[in-house]
């Protein structure tokens, strides 16, 4: 897209903040690419648009060094145990984002999350009644 004659306009759009470009039609008149990008549904001539985020640098910079074989190599190492327990409190008790506002509540709503995580594995030791008498054997 042709430097000339373009704006930046910034805005919030939920978090993100995107940046748009936007060009004069007659700036794009004379591009051999214009029948591809500048023509509305309608078939009418209209400005070329690029919109951006904000942070769009910063990941294409990650994933370049993400490409890396020295990224590749080191990547599987960072994986730590300390992940599975918010894994499992995200996926399986639904709690991706907290539902209440200020430190001390998300606290609580934390403290909340993590007793049934680690009741779970207490209860799994415990018999289940649908067996009969005599069929559960204490391991020995």
């Amino acid at each position: 897209m042709p430097d000339a004659n373009t704006t930046s306009e910034k805005g919030a759009r939920g978090r993100r903040i995107r940046e748009r470009y936007q060009a004069a039609s007659a700036t794009c008149a004379a591009c051999p690419l214009r029948a591809r990008c500048v023509l509305s549904k309608k078939g009418r001539p209209r400005g070329r648009q690029v919109s951006r985020e904000y942070f769009e640098p910063h990941r294409e910079r990650h994933a370049q060094k993400m490409a890396t074989p020295e990224a590749q190599e080191l990547y599987p190492l960072h994986r730590h145990p300390s992940e599975r327990p918010f894994a499992m409190i995200k996926r399986h008790f639904g709690l991706s984002q907290f539902l209440l506002r200020g430190l001390g509540a998300v606290r609580d709503e934390w403290r909340w999350a993590t007793v049934p995580f680690n009741l779970h594995p207490l209860l799994s030791l415990i018999p289940s009644r649908a067996w009969g008498p005599g069929e559960f054997q204490q391991p020995t």
